[in-house]
């Protein structure tokens, strides 16, 4: 369907009253704010942009930045490693952006709007600027996006644009927006914190939405924040109605969430840069870390090798692997074993593991032939040793 035939569509099932939240014609809205009228929503809010106003504060994440991100990073994040691949090296703290979006539907598809954004950047060791976008009409989206996008990529090459569930969600969306209203989207090199999160934490919590680990893990407060899922809503209720108190609860909310994201990063460069002592601070998953670490390596040996200094991500994974395996983890005690075998020769550890493998109640019968045999095998090889 050409642009011009579905703006037409929007415009007549707006008009009509059929479209979400049955609104009705925007002139015929009793209480909306004009253009003009940014002040009725506070001192900190100005005109951006036909119906568009916009905000920047200043948040205190209370957590010190490292001068440099460590090397290890990309093991968690798997997006900046390809960042590091094309440029040599990793963005520093003023590169990165980090970016949400609150829509007037959950689930995404061409009739879903963004109606706020927020994007946030590091300013010093403690500091967050966030820049907020609001709109506040169906009329006012070319203007809003195209303030978004001046605010996000300023200028090529653009910063890293930090996401939660932004590959799939807020990126795919702020695109199909800018196609529609004829925009030329822009290119983005994007880092998504969905899937590192769920590596580390999905064993350990009953979900792995950002607000759980905020609360669980990181320890923030968002007790009396307005549900992200009630957005719609309140954005439909604010224009039938103009009134602007719930609306100011979801930007708030908006604001929370790009702190939260930022100091979600932060954790994560914590865990890169001491694994071993990130696990009581963060409660994550030995294992998956241990698996995720050794993989890496594994995937991108001859490059790490190039490297100079990647030889301490060797000994993280080996003390990963014997931390998890000392939990309980019977898939690190396998690779500790395989490694001390035919790696490092030291038959006497590969049987050490072997036998601890073998000493597990839950251990399925295959596996536990194959270790049977490998026991056999690891004690002719200390007899013949001897």
């Amino acid at each position: 369907m050409k642009e011009g035939m579905l703006q037409q569509r929007l415009r007549r099932i707006r008009q009509s009253g059929a479209g979400e939240g049955r609104l009705s014609s925007p002139v015929s809205r009793p209480g909306k704010p004009q253009p003009g009228a940014s002040a009725e929503f506070g001192p900190e809010w100005r005109e951006a942009g036909f119906q568009t106003l916009k905000r920047s504060v200043t948040v205190d994440l209370a957590e010190t930045l490292p001068e440099v991100f460590p090397p290890a990073l990309p093991i968690l994040i798997p997006d900046l490693f390809r960042h590091q691949s094309s440029t040599g090296r990793l963005p520093a703290a003023d590169e990165y952006c980090f970016f949400d979006l609150e829509t007037t539907g959950l689930s995404g598809g061409a009739g879903t709007v963004a109606f706020l954004a927020a994007m946030g950047r590091f300013t010093s060791s403690l500091g967050l600027r966030v820049d907020q976008f609001l709109l506040l009409d169906y009329p006012g989206e070319t203007a809003f996006l195209e303030r978004v996008l001046e605010t996000l990529v300023p200028q090529a090459p653009g910063p890293v644009i930090v996401t939660y569930n932004g590959k799939t969600f807020d990126v795919p969306l702020l695109r199909t927006r800018c196609l529609m209203k004829g925009i030329r989207p822009p290119e983005i090199f994007q880092a998504d914190l969905l899937h590192p999160a769920r590596r580390l934490w999905k064993n350990i919590l009953p979900s792995c939405s950002q607000s759980v680990i905020e609360t669980e893990i990181l320890g923030l407060d968002r007790s009396g924040d307005t549900s992200g899922a009630e957005a719609p809503d309140i954005w439909f209720d604010f224009l039938k109605t103009g009134k602007i108190q719930a609306l100011m609860g979801i930007c708030d909310h908006n604001i929370k969430d790009i702190a939260g994201l930022a100091r979600l990063f932060t954790a994560l460069a914590d865990i890169a840069a001491d694994p071993l002592s990130g696990m009581e601070s963060y409660r994550f998953d030995p294992e998956a870390l241990a698996l995720r670490w050794r993989r890496f390596l594994r995937m991108h040996k001859p490059s790490l090798h190039s490297e100079s200094g990647f030889h301490e991500f060797y000994e993280t994974a080996e003390k990963l692997l014997y931390e998890a395996g000392s939990r309980g983890s019977g898939k690190a005690l396998l690779y500790l074993a395989m490694d001390a075998e035919w790696k490092n020769r030291d038959y006497v550890k590969a049987l050490e593991y072997t036998e601890t493998l073998l000493a597990m109640k839950e251990l399925a019968e295959d596996p536990r032939l194959s270790l049977e045999k490998r026991r056999e095998r690891l004690l002719g090889k200390l007899k013949a040793g001897q």
